[in-house]
């Protein structure tokens, strides 16, 4: 689905006609992450925020960059299948003896898990042996 194989490189999404032209000139909404500056404390820092703003460009562009979202989409929705069919086909496979143990670390995981402890915990934590699951 990484759109590599012969069967799916050559494949693109088919747009109904529009009437006028593909130059002609749409608008849509679309989030977009932008560099926010703002003053705290006397220091001017610098941040990302994540905003829908609305857009406004040719038909024929707005094709365009929807097939390239799509394209990435496709890779990303593959991967999720695959991920899930393989840890499926593990969990059957096991034997008595066996588990799995099934850790997600997703961009958040750092956030969630300053917010639910303090820092002396986690210094403390760091301090003992580590463990190794095989």
């Amino acid at each position: 689905m990484h759109r590599e194989c012969v069967d799916c490189k050559d494949k693109s999404i088919s747009f109904l006609p529009v009437s006028g032209t593909l130059d002609a000139i749409t608008v849509w909404s679309e989030w977009v992450t932008d560099a926010h500056t703002y003053e705290k404390k006397g220091q001017t820092l610098t941040s990302k925020k994540t905003v829908k703003k609305i857009q406004q460009s040719t038909v024929e562009d707005l094709e365009k960059q929807f097939s390239a979202a799509m394209q990435k989409f496709a890779g990303h929705a593959y991967n999720i299948r695959h991920q899930f069919r393989k840890y499926r086909d593990l969990k059957r496979s096991l034997s008595e003896k066996e588990a799995v143990i099934h850790i997600d670390f997703s961009e958040n995981w750092i956030a969630s898990t300053l917010l639910k402890f303090n820092l002396s915990t986690l210094v403390a934590a760091s301090s003992k042996q580590p463990c190794t699951l095989v």
